[in-house]
């Protein structure tokens, strides 16, 4: 499904722009600041200070740093080509 569709039905498990996440800490003045943009819930990491990405999958919180996230993209951009 297309980004543009899937953001309208289901905003808050719809992630965008998670490399700009690669090498930050959660406390970084730009993550802060992107975090008042996106419609996704973002956590700071149990036990360090790398932000983590949360969706709901089947009734669960899931957590995802930006690299699992990136990886997942190129996964799936792969099978594609």
């Amino acid at each position: 499904m297309p980004q543009k569709n899937q953001i309208t039905r289901n905003p808050t498990n719809t992630v965008f722009d998670a490399k700009r996440l690669i090498g930050r800490k959660f406390q970084d003045h730009l993550v802060q600041e992107d975090m008042k943009l996106w419609p996704f819930k973002l956590v700071k990491e149990d036990h360090g200070d790398r932000p983590q990405i949360c969706i709901n999958f089947q009734g669960q919180e899931k957590k995802f740093f930006a690299e699992e996230i990136s990886a997942m993209v190129l996964q799936k951009n792969e099978k594609n080509c």
